[in-house]
């Protein structure tokens, strides 16, 4: 019997010869061609984003309690377009988080196992690294006219290992000679990169029912505050332009981030501090609120404007 805290790594790939003995680049450059590659791979065929509610019925399906003959209808429908590399279904961050909501491992794991035998472990990066790389790809194409870039469409995939955002090891000072550590480096992404979903769970801790209790009774006050507000509020352009003022405010590490680095690109020198980077993002944020204002962007960042609108959407019609 096998007693490690890990037995599914014996069946996972050791690329560590072949990177040592073939040249597959520098780190930066093979991590990216992967990630790329998948997406390029991905926008070629049907992808079906399936929201919780459908996950639990695969998931029922999957444990022979589904009481409702159409779930395993779609189900079988999922697993011949799966089986024939039509079609996958695709697991989002919003998804795996519910998922951490799970209390039972039975149904947490089946749920698992067939979001990874349904999505082949692809997954769209989490909400902050998709708008980091909406961000640039906007500016980038503002500031650069003429330059050819990746679609964002390709740039957004990665698999269940790295569904939090990309990690990477970390070999600095170590006593690998150079080669060795590259090879080492790579190895362990490729490693990351076959870790399915379940073999992950497997891993996390349950979550505590008490807490999620309190979580909830939160988030119901607080909706309740938004409501409020959204009665004595105006048009459908003013709760819109609320609800990306909230987006950005969210995000403020990261456009603080871009303008330092946008900076560093145009001379600025020196080390800023926290509350400097903050200031920075703030500036950014309001450019960007204006570019909605103004009707100057209008869908180059869809993970402000989507779910600013459906937030916006949602919350006129509960208020009406």
């Amino acid at each position: 019997m096998d007693m490690s805290p890990f037995p599914w790594l014996k069946d996972k790939p050791d690329t560590f010869q072949y990177h040592l003995e073939n040249d597959t680049g520098d780190f930066e450059t093979y991590t990216r061609k992967k990630r790329l590659d998948l997406g390029e791979s991905l926008l070629k065929i049907r992808r079906i984003y399936l929201d919780t509610k459908y996950w639990l019925y695969v998931r029922d399906v999957y444990l022979n309690r589904s009481k409702n003959p159409l779930h395993g209808e779609i189900v079988n429908e999922l697993r011949r377009l799966r089986d024939s590399g039509s079609t996958i279904c695709p697991v989002s961050y919003s998804i795996f988080s519910e998922l951490l909501y799970q209390s039972d491992p039975v149904t947490r794991n089946a749920t698992a196992e067939m979001i990874d035998e349904l999505s082949d472990g692809c997954t769209i990066q989490p909400p902050h690294e998709v708008f980091r790389r909406e961000l640039i790809h906007f500016v980038t194409k503002m500031n650069s006219e003429g330059v050819e870039l990746y679609e964002i469409d390709q740039m957004v995939w990665t698999k269940a290992v790295f569904i939090l955002g990309d990690r990477f090891l970390s070999l600095e000072g170590s006593p690998f000679s150079p080669k060795h550590a590259l090879a080492i480096r790579k190895t362990m992404d490729d490693l990351f990169w076959s870790i399915s979903l379940s073999e992950i769970l497997g891993q996390w801790p349950l979550s505590d029912r008490n807490k999620q209790e309190s979580n909830i009774e939160l988030a119901e006050a607080l909706t309740d505050g938004k409501f409020e507000h959204r009665k004595q509020s105006g048009s459908f352009e003013k709760l819109f332009l609320d609800e990306v003022q909230g987006v950005l405010d969210g995000h403020r590490s990261i456009l603080g981030s871009f303008a330092v680095h946008l900076g560093q690109k145009n001379g600025l020198e020196g080390n800023l501090s926290k509350n400097e980077i903050s200031q920075l993002g703030n500036i950014l944020g309001r450019q960007l609120w204006g570019g909605y204002k103004y009707k100057r962007i209008s869908t180059e960042l869809p993970s402000i404007s989507i779910p600013s609108s459906l937030t916006c959407l949602k919350n006129l019609y509960q208020v009406l």
